[in-house]
């Protein structure tokens, strides 16, 4: 499992804690930070999920172009 695999799945755990958290009424006193940290922690994932698309796209885009120059060349 890669750095950014581990990272993703712990961000999503995480954010799944702190969203227990918000409603939990013993943590009432909390909710203003686990709100915060909950947007914090979405927008995280959010960049992760955004790189892995934008890699995804650029080898998509890097093996369309090989292939339309080997066409080519054929």
């Amino acid at each position: 499992m890669s750095h950014r695999e581990v990272s993703y799945s712990y961000l999503l755990e995480l954010l799944e804690d702190y969203k227990q958290k918000f409603v939990d009424p013993r943590w009432e006193w909390m909710k203003p930070i686990t709100q915060e940290l909950i947007h914090q922690t979405e927008y995280k994932i959010h960049n992760i999920r955004e790189q892995e698309l934008c890699t995804l796209f650029q080898e998509e885009r890097i093996s369309a172009s090989i292939s339309q120059t080997m066409n080519f060349h054929c």
